[in-house]
């Protein structure tokens, strides 16, 4: 079952403002209904269902194309465009460091998926109708667990091999995604494409899309006033940031309690006593996700 039919206007593509680390968990229908389905059994766009659990998630059925059909073998394009969370997953990637895309799926029929891949949809004109698509390695349904059902993490990196029609349109070549690509996208998704003997409207399902980012030394500064040290953390998107300090009696760097994990995209000022005996700190960075719409 799918979502009522969309009626689909299409706007002229824009440069949006991409997030790095931006994340969909789809914390409400809202949030899913801007995404778009594309269904391949009838060529019409939808919005995926979605499902209120205490970590929501969407997804939608494979249908058949007419009733008559013994076999539900069309598949199914999830996508976000530049109207998806404010365009957070549109842009220019390749300013912003984009490293890949992320994803979880729950695949609970992989004997019957002959395949899934992720989506870019590359657009130098505006014009939607002059979109390129390139598309990541096929995760087989083979390679999924064929036992208990379960959540996976998809992870293709733009550094990878990826595929793109050839000029017949038929068949797909090898491609390296380059830096006019990734300055150019509108669009990024994932595909399920069922096997062709597959006799069930089983549901794929999709959480967690997101665009890994590039991790940044952040810029540092550091003052004192009214006997209290200062030291201010410059926050970038895409970027999460652990304040340290050195122990000298294990010789090892600590975490500082309270100071872990620090995201945003404004100053933080972490503030103690001023004391005689010297102490050193250091900011280490690592990947940052901003959940959106929530």
């Amino acid at each position: 079952m799918k979502n009522a039919l969309l009626s689909l206007t299409i706007l002229p593509f824009t440069v949006s403002a991409v997030i790095p680390g931006a994340l969909e968990s789809f914390p409400s229908e809202s949030a899913a209904n801007q995404w778009l389905l594309f269904d391949y059994a009838d060529s019409q766009f939808y919005a995926p269902n979605w499902f209120d659990d205490a970590n929501p998630f969407a997804g939608a059925s494979f249908e058949k194309a007419r009733e008559t059909d013994q076999f539900f073998n069309h598949g199914i394009w999830f996508i976000a465009d530049n109207f998806v969370a404010d365009g957070a997953f549109a842009g220019n990637f390749f300013e912003a460091e984009i490293l890949g895309l992320e994803i979880d799926v729950f695949v609970s029929e992989p004997t019957k998926l002959e395949f899934c891949d992720l989506v870019i949809g590359y657009n130098s004109t505006g014009d939607p109708d002059d979109t390129v698509y390139y598309y990541s390695i096929s995760y087989l349904g083979s390679e999924f667990d064929q036992g208990e059902p379960d959540w996976y993490t998809l992870e293709p990196s733009f550094t990878d091999i990826w595929y793109t029609p050839d000029s017949s349109g038929e068949n797909l070549i090898e491609v390296t995604l380059t830096p006019e690509i990734l300055s150019q996208v509108a669009e990024v998704g994932i595909r399920f494409i069922p096997t062709s003997d597959n006799d069930e409207g089983w549901t794929p399902l999709i959480d967690n899309l997101a665009l890994t980012p590039t991790p940044h030394v952040p810029e540092i500064e550091t003052s004192s006033a009214n006997n209290q040290f200062l030291l201010t953390i410059q926050q970038e998107a895409g970027s999460q940031y652990d304040l340290e300090t050195y122990n000298f009696t294990s010789n090892a760097w600590e975490t500082v309690e309270g100071q872990t994990g620090i995201s945003g995209t404004d100053f933080h000022t972490f503030e103690r006593d001023l004391i005689t005996v010297g102490e050193f700190y250091r900011v280490t960075a690592k990947a940052g996700y901003t959940r959106l719409n929530e």
